[in-house]
């Protein structure tokens, strides 16, 4: 079995040159998968995802990783042109916050990839335990981030490929009626959408694991 490939990229400043890698796991080294509610993949055996958005070490440039021009990928060890090339730094919720309101941000789907990126952020703490064991402001962060996203993708009328997840951020914010009401729209995904309605049945907000 031959291993991940290292992805090479550059920040994008153009007065910096600092090299960043990323592994792409291969479809053979995953074995299975778990869907949570909120959309989110796992793989299994655990392979470690790259970040949808970092900033640069060195001069703190934000940026989203998919934009960025692959320059080199490797399936072993870094060849010595770049080898000086470090990981993707992780962003903290408090810094993904703040690149929203950067001019990396230029269009509605942006906002929503960063958006979906904070909400998977929040859930990594509760997606097993079911219990949103957040302190006061983050749990002010985590709603304000929700109510947001449901902003954006409810304007200026909600595309219907998006109603499940309407569904989901209304269950989250323990709106029922709403949740269910954009539970009705969704076509198929029958199996999903009854352990949606369940859950809002049984007064319950948090991420679940799909079954």
């Amino acid at each position: 079995m031959t291993d991940p490939e290292k992805h090479i990229i550059k920040c994008p400043s153009l007065v910096c040159n600092e090299l960043y890698y990323y592994v792409i796991p291969r479809s053979f080294h995953i074995l299975m998968t778990k869907e949570f509610s909120d959309g989110y993949i796992e793989f299994i055996p655990e392979l470690k995802k790259y970040p949808v958005a970092s900033r640069c070490g060195i001069c703190g440039r934000f940026f989203f990783v998919d934009k960025q021009p692959v320059i080199a990928q490797f399936q072993h060890s870094l060849v010595d042109e770049f080898n000086s090339a470090k990981p993707l730094p992780a962003l903290s919720i408090e810094e993904l916050f703040y690149m929203l309101s950067t001019d990396i941000i230029t269009n509605r789907h942006d906002k929503i990839v960063l958006h979906r990126f904070i909400l998977f952020s929040f859930h990594k703490f509760v997606r097993y335990s079911g219990k949103l064991n957040f302190s006061p402001q983050e749990e002010i962060l985590y709603y304000e981030n929700i109510s947001k996203l449901i902003e954006i993708l409810e304007w200026p009328h909600a595309n219907p490929k998006n109603y499940l997840l309407l569904s989901e951020l209304y269950r989250y914010k323990k709106m029922w009626d709403k949740s269910l009401e954009s539970l009705d729209r969704v076509e198929g995904h029958e199996n999903f959408k009854a352990q949606i309605k369940a859950a809002c049945l049984a007064g319950n907000s948090a991420v679940f694991f799909v079954k």
